[in-house]
């Protein structure tokens, strides 16, 4: 990996958790349960895209391997902050265990055609 993508994967990261940060406690706070579902879609849709869907990606992943890049940005800025705010982090255990156990079912399910 050369240096000038180490450095788009670190910007697009910054940006992916800015967006978090700034719009999707406004959306969830203002409708509700729908606003959370529209901040994940739209949010997460258009930093996606940026990442992966265009034609000239800002990041490559090599072919038929799946890299969960994009999860690893909030799940640390969500953690620092954490820390910074003086929360504890021993409540959230739990709930990273089961985004974990979650994320490898999703990713067993996705590529359940390869194993058959």
């Amino acid at each position: 990996m050369k240096i000038y993508e180490i450095f788009k994967i670190i910007f697009l990261g910054f940006i992916f958790v800015f967006t978090i940060q700034t719009f999707w406690g406004r959306l969830e706070k203002k409708f509700g349960a729908f606003g959370g579902f529209l901040a994940g879609t739209f949010i997460s849709g258009s930093i996606w895209m940026l990442a992966h869907g265009i034609k000239n990606p800002f990041i490559n992943n090599a072919p038929n391997i799946i890299w969960i890049d994009m999860a690893w940005a909030p799940a640390i800025a969500g953690i620092a902050l954490s820390l910074y705010n003086k929360y504890s982090i021993s409540k959230s255990i739990p709930k990273i265990f089961i985004a974990i156990i979650a994320g490898i079912f999703c990713g067993f399910i996705l590529n359940i055609g390869h194993f058959f």
